[in-house]
């Protein structure tokens, strides 16, 4: 149960996690190729998800407050 709430609360990808199981849970070349394909992807998706989530909006406020000043000051 507390599992899932961690879960819901960080909406990222626990790399630590991912390289674990990379590390020590994958066996052979299959295994490893795959632990090491999810490891990939996870951290695409939590760059990407950061990006679009957090980044983008911040840069865009960023900007309205540049714009905003830029236009009082005229």
């Amino acid at each position: 149960m507390s599992d899932q709430k961690e879960k819901e609360k960080d909406p990222y990808y626990k790399m630590s996690d991912a390289l674990d199981e990379l590390r020590y849970d994958a066996v052979g070349k299959t295994g490893k190729t795959v632990a090491g394909l999810k490891l990939v992807g996870k951290g695409l998706y939590n760059l990407t998800r950061f990006t679009f989530k957090e980044a983008i909006p911040e840069f865009n406020n960023r900007a309205q407050k540049e714009i905003d000043k830029a236009k009082s000051g005229k």
